[in-house]
């Protein structure tokens, strides 16, 4: 995830990319191809599009942070 406001996961069935979304706000879906079939693709597809991001403040607190170091680390490189 080293890539501003990209939020990466491997994900490897519907219920992980459902939490990913809801806990971590993840907007970039990782499928292992030689794992996934078709349709295990499709049901993560839409557990990814169907799923919100909670909104709880210890999930918004927890990507302020990664946000903030991120910010940190890049004006230290950039």
């Amino acid at each position: 995830n080293k890539v501003p406001e990209v939020r990466a996961a491997l994900v490897l069935n519907p219920e992980m990319t459902a939490a990913g979304r809801r806990d971590d706000n993840i907007n970039v879906i990782a499928l292992a191809a030689d794992w996934t079939t078709f349709a295990q693709a499709k049901e993560i597809i839409a557990a990814a599009l169907n799923t919100p991001f909670s909104q709880e403040p210890r999930y918004r607190r927890r990507l302020n942070k990664i946000n903030q170091f991120v910010n940190k680390s890049s004006n230290q490189h950039g």
